[in-house]
This record gives C-alpha cells, structure tokens and sequence, in this order.
C-alpha cells in the first residue's frame, strides 16, 4: 500500500503525501523542465507504480522512461541503440488510495473471550481476487453492462496507464490470429509484422474472458472480467519481417471462456501527447463487503 510520507518529510503538504506522489521539490523541478526545455524526457527509478497523472499538466515532457535501475542499458535505450520493448507489470492508477485493496487496508487486532485486545495482528482481505488490472478491467466491465453496484465509475480517470502497457521505436501489426486444442492444453497463434522502420521486439498478451453468468451472481463467485493466461515475446524483428508467436495455456484457463489475443493500449517508453485525466478529488469509501464484487460506492 502506498505508504504516508507523515514521518518521513518536512514540509507539511508533504506529509499529507504517499511516496508514491511527487513532493514539492519534484514538482520545482519538473515545472522547471517544463518551463525552460521544449523536449524533456523524464527517467522515473522506482520499483513502484507511482502516480503520473500530473504528466497532463507538463506538455513539454514528451516522453517517460521507468525503470528500477540506472544503467549502461539504459543509455543505449535513449540512444536508440536499443529498441525498448517492455510491459508495464501493475496498474498506473491515477488514485491508488482509491481502490477497495487500499480502501480496506489496515491492521486490526485479536480480542480474546473479555474483549480485551490482544497483541495478535490481522489484515482482513476483503477485496478478494479484486487487486491491480483484476479490479480496474471488471469494474469498468461492470459499469458499461450495468451489472454490480460499479456506481459512478470512469475507468479513463481511474487509470493513467493500464496492466501490461508498453511502446516501441516501431510499430507492429497482428494478423492471422487463432486457437486450436491439442489435449488438456491450447495453443493460440498469431503472426507478428514489424511495419515500422526500425528494429524491434513485440510482446504479446493472451486474456481469457468468461461471463459473469445469474449463476455467479447468486452465488456471489468471484470472476475477474479478463485473466491474463499468457504471453510472448517475438525475436528482434528487422522491418518488414514477421514471426508467429505461439503461447500455451492449459485446460482451467480455457473451460467456459472466451481468449483473444490483446494489445497493450500504451507502452514504456510513453507519448506524452494524450490527454491525461486529472485526480479525482473525492476519495472512494467502503465497508467490509459481502458482495462478490466489492466496489467502492463513492
């Protein structure tokens, strides 16, 4: 969970902060950037996924590249020596604290038969399989069938850049997508196309879909609307080549759904030039729910 800065800043709007938020001397510096350079790439060293929502105010950052470490690597990645091709592995949110795993987060005690406390410890996990792109994808699900209690849910605001985002130096195109059974396991293949004018790798995302069926909801089963079943990743591609990528997935994944091969809608190394969705300033509250899907109702 994204930790309080309360203890660990000086200035006290920044210890109204989570680290995983600009503080007021990041910020300087980027309105500074922004201000001065008309082409700034901004390099995030974070193991986190930090809140980037504020990239909508800075239109002179053209470019993000995140990762955990400062390497050698990285110089040939802004070179262009090295075509990135790596997926975002969380969610970007825009609010992590809004999220029923943040949301139902805290540390509760033991009482024993005198209800008194005890120095026992537990978290209560109430969002269940609902956490990352599980809960951000079914919620939007959920809101555009009208099913659930998704209530005012604008997935756009919600998410800055979703589970699995990534962009390359070139571009790619899929074609000639399918899935065949081969006993207790499935093989879907698609053809990779570098259509671009630069060498690259493609990654390749699998989903699998199943309803949400009176069955479950009487039930109240827990069914993430998209379960990522797979991936691969091509060879480097040279301009106009093609390669068929194959991913494996096995009989659980498969029974009662629907797959479909996904494309990240963004990528790493990120344009700036779509708009970017502002914070919401309301924050979402919840109980401890009985529902299968427990989202948050402000």
């Amino acid at each position: 969970m994204p930790r309080s800065m309360y203890n660990h800043a000086d200035k006290q709007e920044d210890k109204e902060k989570s680290y995983i938020e600009l503080d007021s001397t990041e910020t300087e510096i980027i309105k500074y950037l922004n201000d001065n350079y008309k082409d700034v790439i901004l390099l995030v060293k974070s193991s986190a996924a930090m809140e980037l929502d504020w990239l909508k105010q800075y239109p002179n950052i053209k470019a993000v590249v995140y990762s955990q470490n400062v390497t050698n690597a990285l110089a040939k990645v802004f070179s262009g020596e090295v075509n990135p091709s790596g997926r975002t592995v969380d969610t970007f949110a825009a609010d992590a604290l809004a999220s029923p795993a943040a949301q139902n987060f805290g540390s509760y005690q033991y009482y024993d038969e005198n209800g008194k406390a005890t120095k026992y410890n537990y978290v209560d996990y109430a969002e269940g399989i609902y956490v990352g792109y599980k809960y951000y994808e079914t919620r939007y699900e959920d809101k555009v069938l009208g099913q659930g209690n998704a209530g005012d849910y604008d997935y756009a605001k919600e998410v800055v850049y979703p589970f699995g985002y990534g962009l390359s130096y070139t571009d790619f195109k899929w074609s000639d997508f399918s899935v065949a059974r081969h006993g207790n396991d499935s093989v879907a293949t698609v053809t990779v196309t570098n259509t671009g004018d630069t060498a690259g790798k493609d990654v390749v995302e699998l989903y699998a879909q199943s309803p949400y069926t009176d069955y479950d909801k009487r039930n109240a089963v827990e069914k993430a609307s998209v379960n990522l079943v797979g991936y691969g990743k091509t060879s480097e591609l040279k301009p106009g080549t093609s390669e068929t990528v194959r991913i494996t997935f096995g009989k659980d994944h498969s029974r009662h759904t629907t797959t479909r091969a996904r494309r990240p809608t963004s990528l790493t190394l990120d344009s700036i030039a779509s708009p970017r969705p502002p914070t919401p300033t309301k924050r979402s509250t919840i109980s401890l729910p009985t529902k299968a899907r427990p989202w948050p109702t402000a």
